[in-house]
């Protein structure tokens, strides 16, 4: 049976790859991301540990989030920041902020950490820890 970890480490389906600016950078819709922590892991509890502003904007926060992987309690904290805040919603600023937080936590315990890599080839990480369990996980 595959751990957890396994099933976080699992890539994105391409469908659900997205890209965005100028770069192109890939990502995964917020609601994508949570699905996938939901059937991997069930619920899962954040706070907002910080919210950053420049003046009376928010342009950012600080969240941490508490997983249980494979029997272990992880807790990441991660930034997420407002691209294009908007100083007459502040709401909107604060959502989008820790939309992108949500995201880099998630990445910091697997999922969708593909996209963080230039390439499809450089990520390894779902064939190394199938390998070491000896499974092949389609």
């Amino acid at each position: 049976m595959a751990t957890q970890l396994q099933a976080l480490a699992k890539r994105v389906p391409p469908a659900w790859i997205q890209t965005k600016g100028s770069f192109n950078a890939r990502y995964v819709a917020h609601a994508n991301i949570t699905q996938m922590i939901l059937a991997t892991l069930g619920p899962t509890s954040q706070r907002v540990e910080q919210i950053i502003y420049n003046g009376d904007t928010i342009t950012g926060v600080l969240l941490t989030m508490t997983f249980n992987i494979d029997d272990v309690t992880v807790e990441i904290t991660e930034c997420g920041d407002c691209e294009r805040p908007d100083p007459d919603n502040n709401a909107r600023n604060l959502q989008t902020s820790i939309s992108g937080a949500y995201k880099r936590c998630a990445m910091r315990v697997g999922k969708a950490l593909q996209l963080w890599c230039d390439e499809d080839e450089e990520y390894i990480l779902d064939r190394v820890l199938n390998e070491r369990e000896g499974k092949d996980i389609v």
